[in-house]
């Protein structure tokens, strides 16, 4: 279990970066000027980036999209299904997100799913007592955020620190933990990790984790 780090443990320098970080998780506008810093959309346009998922440009399509809670064409259910993803402002935006909602009142835990053929990402959520997981569906390429929930959550008007990673979990649920704690002070410079990470019940996670895998290879 990774240890908990709270904003009094951290020096005064990296106190800074702590909050600004913390800022960014709550505020889309922060987000957006992350975003621009690091020059990410334009990296994506001039790369063309999203070749790999097939002819269409959907970075360029979605980007001029106006500000908007869903797809005008979506179908089934908001973030549960690829057809109707939640909108966010790139890998920033869904770790803000995912970090503001809530399952029974309490945070979830996260993990990359990877990419959809429509250039539509899946993130894993499991509920803190381990004890429920949905697959939810990302668009990331906006410059605003949903402000709907998938049916069954809440939204927490605040964020304390990341709930989980934008990589993919191949190890056990016993390494979720260590690895939140390491993408985010890869991302930020110092560890903005919600002290809630620390209550996870891994093992109850791990069990669910089995029993979708096997359910998924039996088709």
């Amino acid at each position: 279990m990774a240890k908990k780090i709270d904003a009094d443990d951290i020096m005064l320098d990296d106190r800074i970066i702590y909050a600004a970080a913390l800022g960014m998780l709550n505020d889309v506008k922060l987000q957006l000027s992350f975003i621009d810093f690091n020059n990410t959309y334009e990296k994506y346009e001039m790369f063309d980036i999203l070749k790999q998922f097939g002819r269409k440009n959907y970075f360029k399509e979605r980007i001029k999209m106006p500000e908007a809670d869903r797809w005008a064409d979506a179908t089934g259910e908001f973030g549960l299904e690829p057809t109707n993803p939640i909108l966010v402002a790139d890998t920033l935006g869904q770790l803000a997100y995912l970090s503001h909602l809530r399952w029974d009142g309490k945070p979830v835990i996260f993990f990359s799913g990877g990419a959809t053929q429509e250039a539509v990402f899946s993130m894993y959520a499991f509920s803190l007592d381990g004890d429920h997981l949905d697959k939810l569906y990302f668009d990331p390429f906006h410059r605003f955020q949903s402000k709907s929930v998938p049916r069954g959550y809440t939204w927490a008007a605040q964020a304390d620190g990341l709930t989980g990673t934008h990589c993919v979990i191949n190890d056990k649920m016993s390494a979720m933990a260590e690895r939140i704690y390491s993408d985010a002070k890869e991302m930020f410079g110092v560890a903005v990790v919600s002290p809630s990470v620390s209550k996870f019940n891994v093992e109850a996670a791990e069990r669910l984790w089995n029993e979708y895998k096997k359910s998924r290879s039996r088709g």
